[in-house]
């Protein structure tokens, strides 16, 4: 009994510390960091198990240029992907070319992640090559 009593009592006390840190998820909206206002780059993902799924919002050339999916068509998906080793490949369309792109997305941190292309989309496309993304409530 004595032996249950101790075991129980460093469980609970470990409890506070796994609560204390942040779950890794991607679901949620991400919206890049940036130093300007002549472009925006924004992401909506879901993740289910090792599978993401999402859409893109893109404004570039001081909003003379937007590239966003989900908008009209809530169904539409835009970015397929699968996490293994803790990346999160992703393929990617935009909607002014037929032509799919692809990219690697890894967590800096647990509201913070990293966007990068691995196979540029061909024709006119307006994602970034590299960007740090965090994540909003």
């Amino acid at each position: 009994m004595k032996c249950l009593l101790i075991t129980l009592i460093g469980a609970l006390t470990l409890l506070p510390y796994k609560a204390q840190g942040k779950q890794k998820t991607y679901t949620g909206f991400w919206e890049s960091i940036k130093n300007d206002d002549t472009s925006s780059f924004n992401l909506e993902l879901n993740e289910l198990n090792t599978s993401v799924t999402g859409t893109h919002c893109i404004s570039a050339l001081k909003g003379r240029k937007s590239d966003c999916a989900g908008i009209i068509d809530e169904d539409e998906i835009s970015i397929n992907g699968t996490i293994a080793s803790g990346v999160l490949k992703v393929t990617f369309k935009g909607n002014f070319s037929d032509a799919v792109g692809q990219a690697e997305i890894r967590f800096i941190s647990a509201d913070k992640i990293e966007w990068k292309v691995t196979k540029k989309i061909e024709g006119e496309n307006y994602f970034p090559q590299q960007a740090t993304l965090v994540k909003r409530p």
